[in-house]
């Protein structure tokens, strides 16, 4: 925190050109807007007192204070930016953020054909497009918009506005015919918030597998709750710690308990998270990889039961879908990897500066429970899974960042790897893992969850990563 204030006072910028995280203009307003989350941090202390509790009534309390905790963080991290209904509207109607998707899902007007003719919509140049979002993400996030604009009954012009229009044209000053658009963009920007919560919600459970009730809520905090995801939060790559955390935990359950049932539903999240991102292909490596290692003996056993499965699960959802709907869903991530590669080469970059500064920004992004568990981790070094998780998490994010050359937005592109990264760092502390009656231990837990939200807060205060706070200051939108 320190260095990037230091950063932050000389106005020095986290990267270059186009990629470069802005500092916000409106410090002070964010100061006083990140006061609630030291109350969400108090209820979070009494959530892990609960858990650590030896009664199954106190676990029942914590578990309900640790979902208020969650809920009142997606409904904070919405509303906290100054002005929070223009900061979500400019966002969720930019085509430089995941305003790109929205605006696609509203250009055409039948789903499935959308689908099937997506590799082909691919070929469009990216000025046409308006930017490279859409043209380098699978078509996930453009669904989750068109299923919203059509549970709203509102994908097409309406003659006269809703309830929630309405609202926008009284209160916040929307223009009529402007009305409608918006309603829509703010209303996706409501769905990626709540599948944030619920990301929290499957991080608990992932800790469960091998946590005590009081160090897996410890370990879902310090995973939902870090600048990487807060910053960006709603959006689509927060978001996607949903369905990473879900194929791990059901993948991971399979191995410990030996089932075959719960990595066929893997694989099933395997094909619903790669629709909405590539990096979901490399978490299932990532967690296969190191599945394998530490159970090497029994390859042939986790082929069988683990990884036979989970591909099968893969393998039927993608041609359900194709009977259902004709969508190739390979042929569709082959593109979108393909058409990813070749956007590398027009962006106005200097490769050799992101290779130096790349990955210090990334780690200037991570938080204190994540270098204390690292800590905790390199102080009793041993090869545990946890060790060959984490191990095989960092050599992946290596060889993207050496070999593949993303080098840019890490604090933001990296966000899938922090689950089991996190997972394998947390796995072997003995902290995490206490029994209920270790009042030290609840207090040490508290003291981390206490100490990663006021961290986590304050850093949030320095930045307007998606410089929306630049374009409300200087009125220099959509330029």
């Amino acid at each position: 925190m320190g260095i990037l204030l230091i950063l932050a006072a000389l106005d020095v910028r986290l990267g270059e050109g186009y990629f470069a995280y802005r500092y916000s203009p409106l410090r002070n307003q964010r100061t006083i807007r990140m006061f609630p989350m030291l109350l969400v941090g108090a209820v979070a202390c009494g959530a892990i007192r609960q858990l650590a509790g030896v009664h199954r009534r106190a676990r029942q309390v914590g578990i309900l204070l640790l979902a208020i905790c969650a809920l009142a963080t997606g409904i904070w991290s919405w509303w906290a930016p100054p002005k929070p209904f223009a900061q979500q509207m400019f966002n969720m109607t930019s085509f430089s953020s995941d305003g790109a998707f929205v605006f696609e899902a509203a250009q055409f007007p039948s789903l499935p054909a959308y689908l099937r003719g997506f590799p082909k919509r691919l070929e469009a140049s990216v000025e046409k497009m308006g930017g490279t979002r859409v043209l380098s993400n699978p078509p996930g996030m453009t669904i989750v918009s068109r299923w919203v604009m059509d549970a709203a009954h509102r994908s097409g012009a309406a003659p006269t506005p809703d309830a929630f229009e309405r609202y926008l044209i009284s209160q916040q000053e929307v223009e009529p015919d402007d009305a409608h658009s918006i309603a829509n963009a703010l209303r996706v920007s409501f769905v990626l918030s709540a599948l944030y919560v619920l990301a929290a919600a499957s991080g608990y459970a992932l800790g469960r597998l091998f946590l005590r009730p009081a160090g897996a809520a410890v370990f879902a905090i310090v995973l939902a709750f870090n600048p990487c995801t807060i910053l960006f939060v709603p959006g689509k790559d927060p978001a996607q710690l949903l369905f990473v955390n879900l194929m791990l935990w059901a993948f991971l359950a399979a191995w410990k308990r030996r089932s075959v049932w719960p990595a066929f539903a893997a694989g099933i999240v395997l094909i619903l998270g790669a629709v909405m991102s590539l990096v979901q292909i490399w978490i299932a490596l990532i967690t296969l990889a190191a599945v394998m290692w530490h159970d090497r003996r029994r390859v042939r056993a986790v082929l069988r039961d683990c990884a036979g499965p989970f591909a099968l699960g893969a393998v039927i959802t993608c041609l359900v879908v194709y009977l259902a709907t004709g969508w190739n869903i390979p042929l569709t991530l082959w593109a979108v990897s393909r058409r990813w590669s070749s956007l590398q080469a027009t962006f106005a970059m200097n490769r050799s500066t992101w290779y130096l500064i790349g990955l210090p920004i990334f780690l200037l992004f991570l938080s204190p429970g994540l270098w204390t568990f690292a800590g905790m981790k390199f102080r009793r070094p041993r090869l545990t899974f946890g060790a060959r998780l984490a191990i095989c998490t960092v050599a992946a994010m290596l060889f993207i960042y050496f070999i593949a050359g993303l080098t840019y937005e890490l604090p933001r592109l990296w966000v899938a790897f922090l689950s089991p990264l996190t997972l394998g760092l947390a796995l072997d502390w003995p902290v995490l893992k206490s029994r209920s009656d270790r009042p030290r231990a609840a207090k040490v837990l508290m003291a981390i969850v206490l100490t990663q939200i006021v961290f986590t807060a304050l850093h949030w205060t320095i930045f307007d990563e998606r410089e929306t706070e630049y374009r409300l200051t200087t009125g220099r939108f959509y330029r």
